[in-house]
This record gives structure tokens, sequence and C-alpha cells, in this order.
């Protein structure tokens, strides 16, 4: 799908001063968005078998705790990764800073340090959202029952998918404008395309690990409703109980259980 896109758009008549591996670049975007979208339409098939009963059922929640496991592994080497970019982006600025002042900063330091940054900020979006360790506000949620903040999770992941996507579409579509455009105060003229390749390939896995959760979350209420939410352990695919952060469901499962708690000591 990504693959006829971006070819149909940028490849089937490329601009004459590209070089090989500008086409490389794209050709390695498309590539790559095929096989997230295959990764969220082979968890889509599953959850769907995985929710119903039988064998069926049984080998669709094998297959998808394999793959949180291979996740969870995949994820780590995100994070070292990640942290070496960081590393190496601390190490730039400090031998830089301390050249300065004895003999003369690292050329082209402030570049490669935003660079550095790209890196570590576009790997992790995707890894924070399977760890689900973004920024949550449950001020309102917390005193909402189960349910309903299963189907504000369902909302909000929409949501996502709409406004990343749009953010995905805007980071290739500007893309190939980049390789010739060269980066503000660079010393050694060094090219935008880099960081914003990078930058591309975090948004589109941002993207897929989005939709894996929202591929997800009807299995999740279906499960409630049956009260069989036990197998959904699914993180990072999908957090236990398909919310967010883990307290927040002990204070929404609390707050039932005392609801009920006061109805039964009112009854009797």
């Amino acid at each position: 799908m990504f693959t006829y896109m971006i070819y149909n758009k940028f490849l089937l008549q490329p601009e004459v001063f590209w070089a090989s591996h500008h086409l490389g670049m794209l050709w390695g975007l498309a590539i790559l968005f095929d096989l997230m979208l295959a990764l969220v339409l082979y968890v889509a098939v599953n959850a769907a078998l995985a929710s119903g009963t039988g064998s069926n059922a049984t080998s669709a929640r094998e297959r998808l705790l394999a793959l949180s496991r291979t996740l969870v592994r995949l994820d780590r080497l995100i994070l070292v990764i990640a942290g070496v970019f960081l590393a190496a982006m601390v190490l730039t600025t400090f031998i830089s800073v301390t050249g300065r002042a004895i003999y003369r900063p690292i050329p082209d330091d402030i570049t490669l340090a935003e660079w550095f940054m790209v890196a570590v900020v576009a790997l992790m979006l995707g890894t924070i959202q399977g760890r689900e360790e973004h920024i949550e506000v449950t001020a309102i949620s917390d005193t909402l029952s189960y349910r309903f903040n299963l189907w504000l999770r369902l909302l909000g992941l929409v949501i996502g998918i709409l406004a990343v996507g749009r953010l995905g579409y805007v980071a290739v579509d500007r893309f190939p404008g980049s390789f010739l455009e060269i980066t503000y105060g660079s010393i050694y003229q060094l090219p935008v395309w880099p960081a914003r390749f990078v930058f591309a390939v975090g948004i589109g896995w941002w993207l897929a690990r989005i939709a894996m959760q929202f591929v997800l979350m009807p299995a999740a209420i279906r499960s409630w409703r049956r009260s069989d939410v036990a197998w959904l352990d699914l993180s990072p695919l999908i957090s236990r109980d398909g919310m967010g952060e883990p307290e927040a469901v002990e204070a929404v499962l609390d707050l039932e259980a005392n609801s009920e708690k006061r109805g039964d000591d009112r009854g009797a």
C-alpha cells in the first residue's frame, strides 16, 4: 500500500537531482511503513479471533502473547539506541563547550546535537506509547466507571490516529524536499534529510503502536462484558485491562467496588 503510494508520488518520475541514496531512503520508508501496516493487520486479525472461544481463540491469544514478548525485546533495543544518541548529544555539547574554552569547539556541534535530539525523541515515541508512559491527566476519568474509561480510551486512540496520521503524512510529503536542503548555520553544509528520515520513521512507528492498541480495544471491551479480562495482559501491545496507567485501573475498580458495597449496605 505505502510502497505503491510513495512510488506513484515520488519514484515514478523522480527529480533529476536526486542521488541513488535519496531514492533508497524513499524505498526504505515505503517498505518500513508497509511492514508496520502488516503488523497492525496481524494484530487486528488475532485480536478478532482471541476475543472468541475455542481452540482458534486460544491460538490467537498465544500469538498475541508471543508478539508482545517480541515487542518487549524491540523496545529494549530502541531504549539502548536512544540512550546512545542521548549520550552522544550530551558528550558533543560537553566536549564542544570545553573545547571552546581550551582550543576550539567541535565543528557543527549544534547541528549534530539537533540530529541526536531528533533521534532520541522520534525513536522513543512508539516505545512510550506501548509502555503507556505519555503524560495523562486522569483527575476526571478516575471518578468514572471502568466501562466508560474503556470507551474514552477508544475515543482517544481514534483522535490519536487522526492527529499522528496527519503528522506522518506531512513528514513524508516534505521529506523529498529536504534532499538538497542544507541545515541552517551548518559549517560543513550538512543536509537536513537524515534527521527528517529518522523523524518520519519514528512517527510511523508511533502511529503503528496507536493503531495496534486501537484494534485491541474492542477485544478489551468484549472481555470486560464477559468478565474475562485476565488474558488481556499484553503489555506493551496494550496495557492490562485496556486502560492506561495501572494506578488508574486500580482507582476505578476500587471506586466501583466501594459503590457496590455501599449499595449492599443500604439494601441490608
